[in-house]
């Protein structure tokens, strides 16, 4: 899909034909291996009031639109999240996973945050493989997938409170839609928090607007099997592995056998460095013996780290 179901982004934003993951040259190398990415919890992203900035200004505005709208189910309330809860949280098979992506090449701000000093690249995903990412693991038939979303993320100042009343709006009318089908011991209270966290994934603070962000997320029941954990300076950052697909004349290929030649990555930027012809000239060798046809591009970027 080209649009995160739940951004308050257009459908006119549209997605660009190829976007760009900042990371590390080691990290690249173990993205090609794997033909995969990882997709991070959303609570542990460097943004620190993901998900929670929206539900403070859903519980904000809850009670003013109750009290001027009857319509609304006077017991409407939004639980508090687990990942509040200091201490509670014992699985993250119900947090959203996601992973960044940037529309611009070559940018001066995305070198500085994501990337290490004088080791960064910026790769160049096909849109059209991030929309077919699937989650790493082969279900057994009839098995729950979990849903797989990319496109644009959306943003939102928590003072214009006609967007914030518009996705109560929403996560209000899609939760009385599904409680006819409700799930034992699940009342309009649980779909309500549901759908909200929905659009929380999907949506950033206005103040992260710069960045332009688009995002790979997968979202609600993953099987916490696929859950992963890796260590960052101060704490373990969970994650689930999202393979990309080929993509050929007749569509996408999920066989992800390695004597296939990948295509998923079309470009490479090497991030400034002061070994530049040597860090070309490596990184275009190691797509070559991988057989992959990637143009690897040098930062025009005059920026040096001390």
């Amino acid at each position: 899909m080209t649009q995160l179901d739940n951004s308050v982004g257009t459908s006119s934003d549209r997605v660009p034909d190829q976007v760009f993951h900042y990371t590390s040259i080691d990290a690249m190398m173990k993205i090609v291996d794997a033909r995969s990415i990882w997709c991070t919890a959303i609570t542990y992203l460097n943004d620190s009031k993901e998900r929670t900035f929206l539900f403070d200004a859903v519980r904000k505005r809850l009670p003013i639109l109750k009290d001027k709208d009857t319509s609304i189910d006077p017991e409407l309330g939004l639980q508090t999240l687990e990942s509040e809860e200091a201490g509670t949280l014992t699985s993250f098979a119900d947090e959203g996973f996601a992973a960044c992506f940037a529309k611009n090449t070559d940018s001066l701000m995305h070198w500085r945050a994501y990337c290490p000093q004088e080791s960064g690249v910026a790769i160049g995903f096909r849109s059209a493989c991030l929309k077919e990412a699937c989650i790493a693991e082969k279900p057994q038939e009839g098995m729950y997938v979990p849903s797989v979303s990319f496109g644009r993320v959306g943003y939102l100042s928590t003072e214009d409170t006609t967007r914030i009343d518009d996705i109560i709006y929403k996560a209000y009318a899609r939760a009385k839609d599904k409680i006819a089908k409700r799930i034992p011991g699940v009342d309009l209270n649980d779909y309500f928090k549901w759908e909200v966290d929905g659009f929380a994934c999907a949506n950033k603070l206005k103040a992260f607007e710069v960045e332009g962000e688009l995002r790979l997320l997968t979202y609600v029941s993953l099987r916490e099997r696929n859950i992963r954990f890796r260590t960052v300076r101060s704490t373990l950052i969970p994650y689930v592995e999202m393979r990309i697909p080929n993509q050929s004349d007749t569509g996408f290929d999920f066989d992800f056998d390695k004597k296939k030649r990948w295509n998923a990555i079309e470009s490479v930027w090497i991030g400034p460095t002061p070994n530049m012809a040597l860090t070309k000239r490596s990184v275009q060798a190691f797509f070559a013996l991988q057989e992959m046809n990637v143009q690897v591009m040098e930062s025009k970027v005059p920026y040096r780290d001390w």
